[in-house]
């Protein structure tokens, strides 16, 4: 175990683990417990401005809406330009036509640069804001997103078409970096804030538990007393008894219970993720205490959603106002006005830009650091110098006297290198391990967590990647789906409206496994393993009954497939890599995981050209059935999991004491089936 006073400080003593920068001039050791909210943050004083509002309303926007506002409009943006190649087609024949003024390489690019961008943005970005924060890394992903949609706004008003999808292209990748790095940023710092509020409620609840023993004590004792002086006299060898010192039970057992000196309960909730109190964890109070997790993170994540099924139902609003719905004639081309054509995908793009504009200005003025992240942060920082002083130490020597024995030389971190230079005759080794020590302490943490959690990123990515083949396959040709389970051709406001349909059915999906999410008999696992499983059942049922099966129930099964999807992988898939690494390392894992799922929307892209319907279908299903495997071997359910049992076992990983934690985070039911081989732990 670690030392108590580094990494297992006790929860009853809440107030004592609250501390302020500004009452420490030296950086804190790492602890379990965050640094503590203010009392009053920008936007609650902002949301206190309309009291009309009742609180749960208030809750949402603040837990939910706010925080997935960046995916909301950048999704909007995205999946609107997918919605819009129809469109483009009859608008810009020339161009989407027969390539006459845009190259057919030009017209490929508006799917892949926007792909292309989103992977770079995820591991790149998701890798800065491990170590530069949350806050860094929303206002830059919010600016990124801002400023190109900016840039397409404004190019999208040149008359030249051949101008307009070419800087289009380019500003879809600097977008997708944007958006790319939301994925990491967003899902992270909902799991902080959720991991610091559930902390609060522990508190609350210990508090609570404390004060009802106690007054269930002091009840007890005044019935006791009341007995006691209605009994008769001592006799004379009772006399003699009483007449020695008193002692009481409690004063040999320890301090009462519940008060400040008494050790903590390790069967309360907020021993949950204490390495001490390990062996005392009890699920159902974790439970508890961390249920809204899940719901937290995934509200967040479904903004996704309604940023999806907004573009399409504006699309389909626009073109109604506009009279763009197109007539019953083979020619609908002759029923579409290209005028008015440009201005409805150009008001959607302005609509997504207002959006990203409120989202970025409200970053500024509200956004504040994780508390999670930060405390973490200062902890690195302490341990890093902790080392250093530790090598300066080693090979700083104070010049023997004669008879004496040379003597440690303690100075200052920032003087031991050029103290050492005249005191030593080891300062070039003390040199070179000052300066390696810096850049090694990345690439160290970097091996230690491949080495350690490496099945658990494999996982995650590979399930990702899997799920987005199905997911991106359908979404990218849309069209192509629907033509081939309609049997006929459709005008823009079908295609609007058919896409709007399977928005909605998605969102219902994503609040749906919101609901259900922290269910004990659900869970993250269980979620993905079954949502992989009915959609690779229904896929290839499609596949294989495609010539059997009418359109209507063609139909009604790709309906299900887009419901189990949502909820199922593509839930799990973003919120299962913000919960089963640590804080350190939590944003870069979840960004390789991420980027390995568009990797898979790529791979979708260039296999989908090349196979008929039948293919397509059997395709999605086959992946899901993959998926299923990688699931249940590599995949850990952390959803019941005190997370901060994960930075206990991280920064004892880092301290080589590996073998010694005995905490939650290894406890069989928060494991994988793989990390239960190979530790050796039951089923």
């Amino acid at each position: 175990m670690a030392p108590e006073n580094e990494l297992a400080i006790p929860p009853a003593a809440a107030e004592d683990n609250y501390h302020s920068s500004a009452d420490k001039d030296e950086p804190l050791l790492f602890t379990k417990y965050p640094q503590p909210p203010p009392d009053k943050d920008g936007l609650s004083d902002w949301l206190d401005e309309y009291p009309d509002t009742d609180s749960k309303t208030k809750k949402i926007f603040r837990e939910n809406v706010w925080p997935g506002l960046g995916l909301f409009a950048a999704d909007f943006l995205l999946f609107s330009t997918m919605n819009l190649k129809p469109l483009w087609n009859e608008a810009y024949p020339e161009c989407f036509g027969y390539y006459a003024q845009c190259s057919r390489s030009l017209v490929r690019s508006l799917t892949f640069t926007g792909i292309w961008g989103l992977i770079v943005g995820m591991v790149v970005i998701g890798t800065l804001t491990s170590f530069r924060g949350r806050r860094y890394g929303s206002l830059l992903t919010g600016s990124l997103m801002l400023i190109s949609a900016v840039c397409i706004c404004v190019t999208s008003l040149i008359p030249d078409q051949e101008i307009i999808f070419t800087s289009m292209a380019f500003f879809l990748f600097i977008f997708g970096v944007g958006l790319g790095g939301e994925y990491p940023v967003a899902a992270a710092s909902a799991t902080e804030k959720a991991m610091v509020d559930m902390y609060e409620k522990q508190v609350q609840v210990d508090r609570e538990v404390a004060e009802q023993r106690r007054t269930d004590r002091e009840s007890g004792a005044t019935t006791t007393g009341t007995a006691a002086a209605a009994a008769a006299a001592p006799s004379d060898s009772e006399a003699v008894t009483a007449s020695e010192p008193e002692f009481s039970v409690s004063e040999a057992e320890g301090p009462p219970e519940g008060s400040p000196d008494a050790p903590k309960d390790p069967s309360s909730p907020t021993s949950v993720g204490s390495g001490e109190n390990a062996e005392n964890y009890d699920e159902d109070e974790a439970f508890i205490i961390e249920q809204e997790r899940g719901q937290r993170v995934l509200g967040v994540f479904t903004m996704q959603g309604v940023g999806i099924f907004l573009s399409a139902f504006l699309l389909m609003v626009f073109l109604l106002i506009f009279g763009q719905i197109g007539g019953d004639n083979e020619n609908r081309s002759s029923d579409y006005n290209p005028l008015f054509l440009g201005v409805i995908w150009r008001l959607l793009v302005f609509f997504s830009t207002a959006c990203l504009a409120f989202n970025l200005k409200s970053r500024y003025e509200f956004l504040e650091e994780s508390e999670v992240w930060a405390s973490d942060n200062r902890a690195r920082k302490r341990r890093f110098l902790i080392s250093v002083e530790e090598i300066a130490t080693a090979f700083s020597y104070e010049q023997a006297k004669d008879g004496e024995e040379a003597k440690p030389k303690v100075e200052p971190i920032k003087r031991a290198a050029s103290d050492a230079s005249e005191t030593s005759d080891n300062s070039d080794i003390l040199e070179m391990k000052m300066k390696d020590h810096s850049g090694d302490r990345l690439s160290s943490s970097l091996s230690l967590a491949f080495r350690n959690y490496w099945h658990r990123l494999f996982g995650t990515s590979m399930c990702w990647l899997l799920w987005d083949v199905a997911f991106y396959g359908n979404k990218l040709f849309q069209a192509n789906f629907l033509y081939a389970l309609t049997g006929s051709t459709h005008s823009l406001f079908e295609l609007a409206l058919f896409s709007s349909i399977f928005s909605l059915v998605s969102l219902a999906g994503y609040v749906t496994a919101t609901q259900i999410i922290d269910h004990p008999m659900v869970g993250r696992q269980k979620l993905q393993l079954w949502g992989f499983g009915v959609v690779g059942l229904l896929f290839t049922l499609s596949g294989f009954l495609y010539d059997r099966l009418n359109s209507p129930a063609l139909m009604f099964f790709y309906i299900l497939t887009t419901f189990f999807g949502q909820c199922g992988p593509n839930a799990t898939t973003f919120i299962v890599p913000s919960e089963v690494f640590p804080t350190e390392i939590r944003t870069m894992c979840h960004g390789f995981s991420s980027a390995f799922g568009k990797i898979g929307a790529v791979i979708a892209a260039i296999l989908f050209r090349r196979l008929n319907t039948v293919d397509m279908f059997l395709a999605c299903g086959y992946a899901s059935f993959i998926g299923v495997i990688l699931t249940f071997l590599f995949i850990p359910d952390a959803g019941p999991l005190d997370l901060y049992a994960l930075d206990e076992r991280w920064h004892m990983i880092l301290d080589g004491k590996k073998d010694e934690y005995d905490g939650p985070a290894n406890d069989p039911q928060f494991c994988s089936y793989f990390e239960r081989k190979k530790m050796g732990l039951p089923w």
